[in-house]
């Protein structure tokens, strides 16, 4: 059965554990699906936090309810206890659980997705509890055994399965003549459960609605998902924002959870640091490209991201050394935005690229498209592509964000006092010091932060691999555009970005530092880079049309 998420990142349970493998090899059709939902009660976007499984077919929707440890009642009172032999009790008990969170999973799904007619009348809703490892014999009016799953049933994949088909049978007597739901109804009743109980790791702190919804995946980046497991070689190309290094860290996990040994390939030293802080699976080694020569036993399989930075032959030739295969029959998975990130760092060879896609022994990659902005507002989005040029691929975020803003500068000089002023408005109407990132042109120097303001000055920390790794709660990190690729903040301030050069050949350097804002950004530019802007938008409104 296909499971929602597919790896369990962090789950307290042993007897959810168990059950989740059992999921796995219960075979009760193609279209099932099981959801878990990690019992993440404290997320503001886990919508049906008490539902423990659910399994969701065009038939049917049964939530199961598991609990692990000693379970009895007693006086109409039920008791739990876990694994660390503490005692719960509860007088709803797991059927009234179960019970409940359908009833609510029911109600959402009517009232607020608009799926009403195919939900209430096609789908077949059901319950029941699952005790692991306990024996379970009552059987009574109100708690008849169909409900059950004990130890013996849930002792092999088998007996699981034989459970499920029970229980089905249970619920599919109660309410006679449901229909099924149509294939275009079931994909919509999962599009909409889906992201709700798998979201991506966050990478920086959030604020606003904007990015709280960049946190969900959708249907369309877990179907990239499953096309990159299902073949050796996959290159994904997509804009700043299109979710690489998101999607990037899923489809890793999903290969460390089937047993493979994985390396994960950056170019950047910070990156890799701060990925590392995310990805806690030890089957996943997570290294900057000059620190694989550490590396002494090739890997099954190898995500490079920020590929543009290590598209070289030496690069490619080093890489094709650590993995079972090489790059010509091994399995492998590049992530790369070849044309506005590449030459900002490390080095970019398109005659490498070329043989990446036509010259291996082993045939063509597959190559997978990124166009959906998961990172971007529509209003950060927008202004990119005016003021560069580049697509960032379209964003549904529209109207949660911040406006960008062009600071137009009289003289250079200006700028410390003004950026000053910008990031004290920021803070004084809410937003925290960790929310904002200052991305230096390479031109500027650290000596641009020196200048600003004390009281902003003493909040700023130099972003590198030891800060990365730090608590920043209270702080705002600095650093140049290379610095951010791969990372990101709410709200960017750029500074030293002088000279029409950056809407030119600096253009990667200004694409970069622009597109790592989720929120809102503000860009400091002399008389050269404003006109040079002010241009540039004249020139691709024509193209996108009106702003």
């Amino acid at each position: 059965m296909k499971r929602t998420p597919d790896v369990l990142l962090e789950c307290k349970s042993d007897a959810e554990r168990k059950i989740f493998d059992l999921l796995a090899s219960a075979d009760l059709g193609a279209d099932w699906t099981a959801f878990h939902s990690l019992n993440c009660s404290e997320h503001e976007y886990k919508r049906w936090a008490e539902i423990d499984f659910l399994l969701l077919s065009k038939d049917f929707a049964l939530v199961l309810e598991v609990k692990g440890g000693r379970v009895r009642r007693e006086d109409g009172v039920w008791k739990y206890r876990d694994r660390y032999d503490v005692d719960h009790e509860s007088r709803e008990g797991p059927l009234g659980q179960a019970n409940s969170a359908m009833q609510a999973l029911r109600k959402r799904l009517v009232e607020h997705y608009g799926l009403g007619e195919a939900v209430e009348t096609e789908l077949c809703f059901g319950f029941g509890a699952v005790f692991p490892d306990v024996d379970w014999d009552l059987d009574t009016v109100e708690m008849p055994r169909a409900l059950f799953c004990d130890r013996r049933e849930s002792a092999n994949s088998d007996a699981f399965a034989r459970y499920l088909r029970e229980l089905k049978a249970y619920w599919a007597a109660k309410f006679p003549g449901k229909r099924g739901l149509d294939q275009d109804a079931l994909k919509a009743v999962r599009a909409k459960l889906r992201p709700d109980v798998d979201v991506y790791p966050p990478f920086s702190v959030r604020i606003g609605h904007a990015v709280d919804a960049m946190e969900r995946m959708t249907e369309e980046q877990y179907g990239i998902v499953d096309v990159i497991d299902d073949n050796d070689r996959v290159l994904v190309s997509g804009g700043a924002g299109t979710g690489k290094t998101f999607l990037m860290l899923q489809a890793a996990r999903r290969s460390a959870s089937q047993g493979l040994k994985v390396l994960v390939v950056v170019q950047s030293r910070i990156l890799a640091t701060h990925l590392r802080r995310l990805e806690p699976d030890p089957n996943v080694e997570i290294r900057a490209f000059d620190r694989i020569r550490e590396l002494h036993n090739p890997f099954d399989v190898l995500f490079v991201d920020e590929g543009q930075d290590l598209m070289s032959f030496d690069a490619l030739d080093s890489l094709s050394q650590h993995l079972n295969g090489g790059l010509d029959h091994g399995k492998w998975r590049w992530f790369m935005d070849e044309n506005n990130q590449s030459s900002l760092a490390g080095s970019f060879d398109p005659e490498a690229l070329a043989y990446l896609r036509d010259g291996l022994e082993g045939g063509r990659p597959v190559s997978v498209p990124l166009r959906k902005n998961v990172r971007n507002t529509i209003e950060i989005a927008r202004r990119v592509a005016l003021w560069t040029g580049a697509d960032i691929g379209r964003t549904e975020l529209s109207g949660h964000g911040g406006q960008p803003k062009l600071h137009r500068l009289g003289y250079p000089e200006e700028e410390p006092r003004e950026a000053s002023e910008a990031i004290s408005k920021l803070i004084g109407s809410g937003v925290e010091p960790q929310e904002i990132g200052i991305i230096l042109s390479s031109s500027a120097g650290p000596l641009t932060v020196s200048k600003l303001d004390p009281e902003i000055r003493n909040l700023c920390v130099r972003l590198d691999t030891a800060t990365v790794k730090s608590d920043l709660r209270g702080r705002i990190v600095v650093g140049t555009s290379a610095d951010f690729k791969g990372l990101e903040r709410p709200i960017i301030v750029a500074l030293g970005f002088h000279g029409a050069d950056y809407c030119g050949s600096k253009l990667n350097e200004l694409y970069v530092a622009l597109t790592r804002a989720n929120y809102a950004f503000h860009l400091f530019a002399d008389a050269a880079l404003s006109e040079a802007v002010k241009k540039n938008e004249a020139k691709f409104q024509k193209i996108l049309g009106a702003a």
